[in-house]
C-alpha cells in the first residue's frame, strides 16, 4: 500500500498553517512523513495509477505505518473519511463511501483545540519515555524530541526545552525555566532561568531569574545568581556573579568575584567593545567597567568605582568620591 500525504491545512495560527505547527520540535507535516515514510503532494496533484493508496491530509501526527494499515486491511471498497481517503484502482473518486472518522489513527488535528490537545499528547509520551531512562520529570514539563537528558535529572512541571538542549547527567532544573539550543553540564542546578543558545559546565548554580543570552559560555563550578544577565560573555570555572549584574560583551577569568549591580558597560551608542577581566580578579559592588577595558589577574576593583582604564595584574582601583556632611542640613533644605 502506497502512502500520500496531501499538503492541505486545516486552519492557522498566527500565519502558520495547520501542517507546519511544531509539536514537541517536529511539525505534524514531518512527523507523518517521517513515521509513515509517506510521500508528500500539493493539493490537486494527485499522482495517476492503480493499487492500493492510502491518501491523508496532515492531520494525524501520531500515526503509525500499522495502525494505518490495520485501519485499510479488511475494507474491500475504496471509501473516504474525515482527513483523507483510500483507492484500490484509483478510479471512481467521486463516488466513495464516506466514513464518519477516522478514529483508529488516534488524534487528529483539525482545529487549535485538537492541536493542544495534540501537544499535551507529545509530551506524555515523551516524559514517559524521559522516565524509562532514568530522568525525572514532573507532569507537564514540555520536553523536545531532539533533546538529551542524563539520567538522575530532575525537571519540574514548568519545564519548557526548546531544539537541540544537551543537559547532563544529575541536574536540577525547578521552576519556570526554559532551556533553547543550549548545553548544560552535569550536576549543575538551573532555578527559573532563561538559557538561550549558550553552554553551562559542570556543577554550577544558574538562578534564580538569570537570564542567558546567545553565545554565552560559563565553565565549571559558577554561580549565575538572581537576576543576572549575561550577553555574549565567556566566564571562566568558579566565577562567582551572584546577583543583580550585566555581564555584556566580557572575558571573565577563573576564580572572579562580580559584586552585586556591576554594569559591564559595553555600548557607548555607536559601537560595542568588549571588556576582559583576568584570573581572581574582585569587582565590588556597583562597579562599572566601561569597555574596552582590561582588568588584570588579582586586581581588586573596589565598591561604587567606575574603571575607564586598564588595571594591570594585581593593582587596586578605588573611584569614589568623598562625602561632604552638612549637620542638620536636612531639615533647613526641606523648608
Amino acid at each position: 500500500m502506497d502512502i500520500f500525504i496531501i499538503k492541505k491545512s486545516a486552519f492557522a495560527f498566527r500565519g502558520v498553517n495547520s501542517y507546519d505547527l511544531e509539536i514537541l520540535g517536529k511539525s505534524i507535516l514531518e512527523r507523518m512523513e517521517e513515521t509513515l515514510c509517506a510521500t508528500v503532494l500539493n493539493e490537486g496533484e494527485l499522482p495517476k495509477g492503480g493499487g492500493e493508496r492510502l491518501y491523508l491530509y496532515p492531520a494525524f501526527p501520531f500515526v503509525t505505518l500499522s495502525q494505518a494499515r490495520a485501519f485499510c486491511k479488511d475494507r474491500a471498497q475504496s471509501f473516504a473519511f474525515e482527513g483523507g481517503f483510500y483507492t484500490r484502482d484509483g478510479s471512481g473518486l467521486g463516488e466513495l463511501d464516506v466514513l464518519s472518522s477516522f478514529g483508529a489513527l488516534g488524534i487528529s488535528v483539525f482545529n487549535l483545540n485538537d492541536f493542544i490537545c495534540a501537544q499535551e499528547h507529545a509530551a506524555r509520551l515523551r516524559n514517559e519515555m524521559l522516565r524509562q531512562n532514568g530522568v525525572f520529570v514532573e507532569e507537564g514539563a514540555q520536553i523536545d524530541e531532539g533533546a538529551t537528558v542524563g539520567k538522575g535529572t530532575y525537571l519540574s512541571k514548568n519545564t519548557v526545552v526548546r531544539g537541540s538542549v544537551s543537559i547532563g547527567e544529575n541536574c536540577t532544573v525547578l521552576g519556570e525555566c526554559q532551556l533553547i539550543e543550549c548545553t548544560v553540564g552535569s550536576g549543575t542546578e538551573i532555578n527559573c532561568a532563561q538559557l538561550i543558545e549558550c553552554s553551562v559546565g559542570k556543577n554550577c548554580k544558574i538562578g534564580p531569574y538569570a537570564y542567558l543570552r546567545p553565545f554565552s559560555e560559563v565553565g565549571n563550578g559558577c554561580r549565575i545568581g538572581d537576576y543576572v544577565e549575561l550577553k555574549n560573555a565567556t566566564v571562566g570555572d568558579g566565577t562567582k556573579i551572584a546577583h543583580h549584574a550585566y555581564v555584556g560583551d566580557a572575558t571573565v577569568g577563573k576564580g572572579v568575584n562580580v559584586g552585586c549591580g556591576v554594569v559591564f558597560a559595553n555600548y557607548n551608542g555607536r559601537q560595542k567593545s568588549r571588556s576582559i577581566v583576568g584570573d581572581r580578579a574582585f569587582i565590588g559592588c556597583n562597579c562599572n567597567l566601561i569597555a574596552p577595558v582590561q582588568v588584570g589577574a588579582g586586581a581588586y576593583v573596589a565598591a561604587g568605582t567606575t574603571v575607564a582604564d586598564h588595571l594591570k595584574d594585581g593593582d587596586f582601583c578605588i573611584g569614589r568620591c568623598r562625602g561632604y556632611v552638612k549637620e542638620g542640613g536636612a531639615q533647613k533644605y526641606m523648608k
